[in-house]
């Protein structure tokens, strides 16, 4: 049986976030070149990288960008885009990245694509991968859901329409010991076809991550809690943390 993360991320996918676009990417891309002093030239990992739209910020920057994913739908996507420079795609898992020690000046897991293996032991080793290939000086990033946010502006339900005459209705709840958030998604097009899909994402607490960090070798330089910059409270609605290899 796949997991649920071989489902989820087809390429329905697009649509159904298509509110996650180009601006909020540039925003968020702006925002750590500023914070880790990332420079023209320099070699960026962005993984996952979806339909690859931090990746291509991170080319306009300058930067030589390698991005991977698990999704064969998505890195289509990601491939069909005119920019230059281009990133170079490849298809990989999180926890076997296929790059050598010491390559990379960053290493960004952006958009909560953290947690998702059911064992902290499995969600650590990814951690402990990005620090593997991140240059010693060198930075990983880390966007997430803000744990207590979450807990306090958690939405049961929600219905909206989505680009192409999508319907979607989503269901949320935190279940679980360690706890998890889990989603189940139903989506209805116009001529009547049905699809259903599930996430499932650990919900670390900001202590934990930053604890992790710290194991993986990492010393947090910055810390937080939105896209423009702005410091991490409770209420934030991110958690961006950007640890530099020791």
């Amino acid at each position: 049986m796949n997991e649920w993360y071989h489902e989820a991320f087809r390429a329905l996918y697009m649509p159904i976030y298509a509110h996650r676009d180009a601006k909020e990417a540039r925003q968020t891309v702006d925002l750590i070149t500023r914070a880790v002093c990332l420079r023209p030239g320099q070699q960026v990992l962005d993984a996952p990288c979806g339909a690859g739209r931090h990746a291509r910020e991170f080319a306009r920057h300058g930067c030589a960008v390698y991005a991977l994913d698990l999704s064969r739908d998505l890195l289509s996507e990601a491939r069909k885009s005119s920019a230059e420079p281009a990133p170079c795609y490849l298809r990989a898992d999180l926890r076997s990245i296929p790059f050598g020690p010491r390559r990379f000046d960053l290493v960004a897991n952006l958009f909560s694509s953290f947690g998702y293996f059911q064992s902290d032991e499995k969600n650590y080793a990814v951690l402990a991968e990005f620090a593997r290939v991140c240059r010693p000086g060198g930075h990983v990033v880390l966007d997430f859901m803000n744990e207590p946010q979450v807990r306090d502006a958690l939405r049961p339900e929600t219905r909206r329409r989505a680009p192409g005459g999508w319907t979607v209705r989503e269901t949320r709840r935190i279940t679980g010991e360690p706890p998890r958030i889990e989603k189940t998604g139903l989506a209805h097009s116009a001529s009547g076809v049905e699809i259903r899909w599930r996430e499932s994402v650990r919900l670390f607490t900001p202590r934990e991550l930053a604890d992790a960090m710290r194991r993986a070798g990492l010393e947090i330089t910055s810390t937080f809690g939105d896209y423009s910059g702005a410091p991490h409270t409770p209420a934030s609605p991110r958690l961006i943390l950007a640890g530099k290899l020791i």
